[in-house]
């Protein structure tokens, strides 16, 4: 009897933690709000500083505040997807991703503490924004409700488009030319979004992308 309640007790705390992180994963953003990550524990707000002072330029600002939602986002979904019964090369790659983006976010929360800078994602207004919004919340739906190869296909497809913008998102910050820009974490985040598509490629295509 007891076998049988520590694994119904297992049973309900799985379902629990995948629920709990289902609603995370829509009230993070998937259905397009805005948020501003909080500096971690434990991070030291010295890390990746910049020597160069001053205020950070505007459009700098909006994509930073872009890409720290964006590893953010996948941190939840991270978890989430650690729940959907996935491929060993596919929970190889969930795990480097949690983990990777959760270095990256602390490394710009880090930056940003240190230069004043809110972390604000920035949606557009207007039908775009509309349009926006309701992919977004159709991506989310389809996530949360999709398992097994259904979603682990449907999740690295989302994922390799969406690391192919951060990486182009990463080339453009590096070409501002008004500092302070957070160089160290942009090219550290442009190698590991170039990783994770990679490994993304070698799964769905069995090869690496360049």
């Amino acid at each position: 009897m007891t076998v049988h309640s520590d694994k119904a007790t297992h049973h309900v705390f799985s379902m629990t933690m995948a629920w709990a992180a289902m609603v995370l994963l829509v009230l993070a953003g998937m259905g397009g709000c805005a948020t501003a990550p909080q500096l971690a524990p434990g991070v030291s707000a010295a890390a990746n500083v910049a020597a160069a002072k001053g205020p950070v330029n505007p459009e700098l600002a909006i994509v930073l505040g872009h890409l720290a939602k964006a590893s953010n986002d996948k941190c939840k979904l991270a978890f989430l997807a650690g729940f959907k019964g996935l491929s060993a090369p596919a929970a190889k790659f969930n795990n480097f991703m949690g983990k990777s983006q959760h270095a990256l976010l602390s490394q710009l929360q880090a930056w940003a503490h240190a230069h004043n800078v809110k972390l604000v994602s920035h949606h557009r207004g207007g039908l775009f924004g509309a349009a926006q919004k309701l992919q977004s919340a159709q991506y989310a739906h389809e996530l949360l409700t999709s398992g097994g190869s259904t979603f682990e296909h449907l999740y690295l497809l989302l994922m390799y488009t969406d690391f192919s913008w951060q990486i182009q998102l990463d080339k453009a910050a590096l070409e501002s030319k008004s500092p302070p820009v957070p160089l160290a974490y942009l090219h550290h985040a442009l190698a590991i979004n170039r990783q994770s598509r990679g490994m993304i490629t070698a799964i769905l295509f069995g090869k690496a992308s360049k």
